[in-house]
């Protein structure tokens, strides 16, 4: 009796381990931010393209980097992204650009605008181990093209890092809310002043983060 009662309860158990299944998929939202300026420049229309990504950053999986191997890019295996970061990249370029210009549409009301936004997103990772600080980092190219232009009237490199705080998935999502924000905002900025600002991938402070 108490054999069969052993195999009953070990029946149950295995049940419940197939029906719960690995780890959940965990997906992360991004919803960044961007205050308008007083008065938008009216400097014509603004088309923001589809933007591309480079590799894994493509890609909805979640990727990190331990920083013992820099080269070695590795994919969470329960952790994505709502979207795809090169069309968070995009919403991010359109709100931060809505907040300097006053014309600003995507890419599917992007037929004759003034000047064309085409960018690529480089980096969407997060950076941890090594004895230091986890952080978000966000890196994309943009140039700002006129169709009747042979070669972009503006241009730059963005990369920024944000810490983060610790290793819950919110933290995280956060993390990559304020680096896309930064980096977006700085390329609007710089588009409006014809400047060229320097941004940095380096997170001033932070915790480790916990395996992904």
């Amino acid at each position: 009796m108490n054999r069969v009662l052993i195999i009953v309860v070990a029946m149950a158990l295995c049940a419940c381990a197939v029906a719960r299944g690995p780890d959940s998929p965990r997906v992360l939202r991004l919803s960044p931010e961007f205050p308008a300026v007083s008065t938008p420049r009216d400097a014509g229309s603004l088309a923001v393209a589809p933007v591309q990504g480079r590799g894994l950053a493509g890609q909805r999986r979640y990727v990190y980097v331990d920083r013992a191997a820099p080269a070695e890019l590795r994919q969470a295996a329960s952790l994505f992204w709502e979207e795809p970061p090169p069309a968070v990249l995009q919403r991010a370029l359109i709100g931060a650009l809505r907040g300097r210009f006053s014309t600003v549409v995507g890419p599917e009301a992007g037929v004759g605008a003034d000047r064309r936004v085409v960018a690529r997103l480089d980096r969407f990772e997060e950076e941890n181990g090594g004895g230091r600080q986890a952080r978000a980092v966000v890196a994309f190219e943009a140039v700002v093209i006129a169709p009747s232009a042979r070669k972009p009237s503006f241009g730059g490199y963005y990369c920024v890092g944000a810490m983060i705080a610790d290793g819950a998935s919110s933290s995280r999502a956060r993390a990559f809310e304020q680096a896309l924000a930064a980096a977006a905002a700085a390329f609007a900025a710089d588009l409006a002043t014809g400047a060229h600002s320097r941004t940095s991938c380096e997170a001033s402070s932070g915790a480790p983060s916990a395996p992904i």
